[in-house]
């Protein structure tokens, strides 16, 4: 399974990876773990359009340029509200319908995830890092089975999906971790219009949701990625 391992290669060697940045703890914490390691880091957020406060983002990228080398990552803001739009909205009363609630943060995770295996595959990377933590899992894009279904997905394309902060149980072990390499421990990451909609959702339901989108999900990866 390699969701949950931590990521590793050969000593002296420079991989290149994908991080799910959002510019939040968890995330900026996954990117420090891989930039220890001697990875090259591409920094991935997204613009999905239902969201507000990118600023915050961008200070906690001016933030890692104190940290991290020049040479040592990119940072790339990527458009993603026509896959949002599909997965989430275009049939979004028939999704209410069929599951009992909505599921939207559910879904823009997993349009972020194909847009990320899309990028992947243009770049010839082979690992994608997602911030999920281990304090989190209630939350249904950071549920096992979520997990195991956006593994499953990438492992398709031939890409790992890794998710080192699996490993950290509490927020505080994540801030303690963030303020000794010197970055701050507030939460900089742009915040969404359906943060408070958040419904709880059993493990059959998310599972079910994810499925359903699998097929939009693989057509844009083949369309824009010309496999």
């Amino acid at each position: 399974m390699y969701w949950g391992e931590v990521l590793s290669q050969q000593p002296g060697a420079t991989q290149r990876v994908a991080v799910l940045f959002s510019g939040g703890r968890d995330s900026t914490l996954a990117a420090l773990l891989c930039h220890r390691d001697g990875s090259y880091l591409h920094l991935l957020s997204f613009d999905s359009g239902i969201g507000y406060g990118a600023e915050l983002r961008e200070m906690r990228v001016r933030e890692l340029a104190k940290v991290f080398p020049p040479s040592s990552y990119t940072w790339l803001l990527i458009p993603n509200f026509g896959l949002v739009r599909r997965i989430c909205f275009a049939a979004l009363a028939d999704d209410v319908r069929e599951d009992g609630c909505q599921q939207l943060l559910l879904g823009e995770s997993l349009a972020m995830i194909a847009r990320a295996i899309v990028y992947c595959l243009s770049h010839g990377i082979d690992v994608l890092v997602s911030g999920a933590s281990g304090y989190q899992t209630s939350y249904g894009e950071q549920r096992p089975e979520a997990m195991e279904v956006f593994m499953n997905l990438c492992d398709g394309y031939g890409i790992r999906f890794l998710a080192p902060v699996l490993a950290y149980k509490s927020e505080q072990a994540v801030k303690d971790e963030l303020l000794e390499a010197g970055l701050s421990t507030k939460s900089l990451e742009a915040s969404t219009i359906l943060s408070d909609l958040e419904t709880d959702s059993e493990p059959e339901v998310v599972t079910r949701y994810l499925k359903r989108k699998l097929p939009v999900v693989r057509e844009f990866i083949t369309k824009f990625s010309r496999l």
